[in-house]
């Protein structure tokens, strides 16, 4: 369950439920959702584990030091 805000979005569409961050009712409502269906729930799970390896210290480091290279590539041009 996430914040339906664009940063969450952005990062965890398809791998997360989202719901508005002021609706405690709607937040209670998509946990009992999931508490009860365990399908649901591993598959979610998965996803999120999945899209978590994405963003390790190293995939980012890597990510942003390609960046800057393009940006050093660009500024030597």
């Amino acid at each position: 369950m996430l914040s339906d805000i664009p940063t969450f979005r952005e990062l965890w569409d398809g791998a997360a439920i989202f719901v508005h961050p002021h609706d405690a009712r709607g937040f209670t409502l998509a946990i009992e959702e999931l508490l009860g269906d365990g399908a649901a729930r591993g598959e979610m799970g998965q996803r999120a584990q999945a899209r978590a390896g994405a963003y390790t210290p190293a995939a980012t480091a890597a990510h942003m030091a390609a960046h800057y290279r393009a940006v050093q590539r660009k500024v030597a041009a």
